[in-house]
């Protein structure tokens, strides 16, 4: 799946928010009827609204600053939809313990010019991530001959 220019626009620009830590310039990026993925206070994945979403993040961006951004793409749920991974995967998602892959990014889905899905995704093209079967490396070689590069 190639990244429409656009999309990839519109992540750059939510990656750029989130450095800049401006919460102002990130929500006119989402859908207000958008679904975006958080943590609750267990450690537990919950599918909410773009206010909570909101909420959550900016709790999260108030704890550490991005560092580091690499774009990659999904292998699991939307194959070859894009993924941004801040500080080499570890925020804003944090592992609830170590048998959690080692790393986390941001997948994104985009309608009508806006943020419409925000959800954690552990398997990429790209990029290892230690807690990764040996199946999925193995699929991740075979798909790097068949997924257009970004």
């Amino acid at each position: 799946m190639l990244v429409k220019s656009e999309t990839r626009e519109i992540i750059d620009a939510f990656v750029e928010a989130s450095k800049a830590k401006d919460i102002d310039l990130m929500a006119p990026l989402l859908s207000d009827e958008g679904e975006f993925q958080i943590q609750d206070k267990k450690g537990e994945t919950q599918t909410t609204n773009k206010a909570e979403f909101l909420k959550w993040y900016t709790g999260r961006l108030s704890e550490c600053s991005i560092t580091s951004v690499a774009y990659d793409q999904c292998l699991d749920c939307v194959i070859g939809g894009p993924v941004a991974l801040l500080n080499d995967g570890t925020f804003p998602r944090l592992a609830k313990d170590i048998s959690e892959r080692g790393k986390s990014g941001l997948r994104f889905e985009c309608t009508d010019g806006l943020i419409s899905e925000i959800n954690f995704c552990f398997v990429f093209l790209k990029t290892e991530n230690s807690s990764s079967p040996k199946e999925t490396y193995a699929l991740r070689e075979f798909l790097r001959g068949i997924i257009p590069k970004e």
